[in-house]
């Protein structure tokens, strides 16, 4: 869920084509939107708890969730140096340490961008750019063993360029946004995935209609929705989920912003809230209702007079505090910083003091740890993640932030950790 294009051209790593979707700003300037109907199908194995099968998508009873330990794991994807840094985070304080063996490398120019973790914490998968070379365009499971990545056989998304990764918290499905702006028809792909090794297989897919540029996907707590945020129509489309499988997405809803569009997007513990971070530098907060997309508003991300661009959202695991990443350096200039909000009944965010400035970072990624307390931001700019702990007066950076990560990374802009 981040806004590759821009940081990429701002840190000089790639030249992208962009094709006749190659809008800045979130401009609204796409055409030749696909119309092809949308396909449907239960393909390989969906399970839930430790059950396994083949065949039809099951679902079951819930996949059942770790026991939070005195140290969890943050995952750090380095987009051009093609491989992922591992922290270990202290229990207690937060504070990140570099693991023993830091690094995973990953197949060469595989340009990983989003990660994520499945509820058990024993998986994760990253996606692969589609800028870099044949290895793109693919998901990469990867094996969790004491905090050490191991990489598996990766899978081919639908359509190129998948940069926002989701997992169904009630079945082992994950769903990618992939974006292929060449084309200004963009998919969204689903992947079934086997329980204990995280192998995937492709499970279907849905053009979403309208969508011309999707960039973000989550899962609501049921497993039932899939949302996904489209920065060049401006709007958020809901897909209901049977057994995990994508089925007909509903009507596009615009986000609210006069000029910008929605790229990442976050949904409550709850299910009556979504948000997403817009190119114009504002958060749309739209209510849900049993899947059905509401109204949206729109709220400032930051307070800063320059301009700044939410990269990535991060909402704290009892729904209560969001985070955003602006990384208004992508833009060629503005304000990068983190800021804090918190959420209340309206589910309006209500800034939480003053956002913390980071120049020249460019915050790509963001994610709170395992008890919500500490936030982690991977800073495309300069190789480095800061750390914050977060409380009613806002954000305060721990002592000895920014980390920096290891000389043979670079290109921070995906951050997960284990729960």
């Amino acid at each position: 869920m981040f806004d590759r294009e821009h940081l990429l051209l701002a840190a000089g790593a790639v030249a992208l084509a962009f094709g006749c979707n190659g809008s800045s700003g979130g401009s609204n300037t796409s055409s030749g939107r696909s119309t092809a109907p949308v396909t449907s199908k239960t393909v390989g194995t969906v399970t839930s708890g430790t059950k396994t099968g083949t065949g039809t998508v099951t679902s079951g009873t819930t996949v059942k969730t770790t026991t939070p330990t005195a140290s969890n794991f943050l995952y750090v994807t380095n987009f051009a140096s093609s491989t992922i840094t591992t922290f270990d985070l202290d229990g207690k304080t937060g504070v990140p340490t570099l693991a023993a063996t830091p690094d995973t490398s990953l197949p060469a120019g595989f340009g990983p961008i989003a990660i994520a973790v499945d509820p058990t914490g024993k998986i994760a998968w990253c996606t692969g750019d589609g800028t870099v070379n044949a290895m793109s365009n693919q998901v990469m499971p990867l094996d969790i063993s004491g905090g050490k990545l191991t990489a598996g056989t990766a899978t081919a998304t639908t359509s190129p360029w998948p940069v926002a990764i989701a997992v169904n918290p009630k079945l082992t499905a994950i769903y990618t946004a992939d974006e292929n702006p060449a084309q200004s028809s963009g998919t969204v792909s689903m992947f079934v995935y086997t329980a204990g090794t995280g192998a995937i297989q492709a499970g279907g897919s849905a053009n979403c209609g309208t969508l011309s540029g999707p960039v973000g996907v989550a899962c609501d707590p049921t497993g039932s929705w899939l949302f996904v945020s489209d920065r060049n129509d401006q709007g958020v489309q809901s897909i209901p989920l049977t057994n995990g499988v994508l089925g007909t997405p509903g009507a596009l809803v615009t986000n609210g912003s006069t000029n910008g569009g929605p790229y990442p997007i976050v949904v409550n513990p709850a299910g009556t809230f979504l948000w997403t971070g817009n190119t114009d530098g504002t958060i749309s907060t739209y209510p849900l209702t049993n899947g059905n997309l509401g109204t949206a508003t729109t709220t400032p991300a930051t307070n800063s007079t320059t301009a700044a661009y939410p990269q990535s959202l991060a909402l704290d695991p009892a729904g209560k505090t969001l985070v955003s990443a602006n990384g208004g350096s992508a833009l060629g200039g503005g304000s990068d910083d983190v800021a804090a909000f918190s959420i209340g009944a309206s589910g309006t965010p209500t800034l939480l003091g003053s956002p913390v400035m980071i120049s020249g970072a460019c915050p790509a990624g963001v994610v709170f740890n395992q008890s919500g307390t500490v936030v982690y931001a991977a800073n495309y700019g300069n190789n480095t993640i800061s750390a914050f702990t977060v409380s009613a007066t806002g954000l305060t950076a721990i002592s000895g932030s920014p980390y920096a990560i290891p000389a043979t990374d670079s290109g921070p802009i995906g951050v997960a950790v284990t729960r």
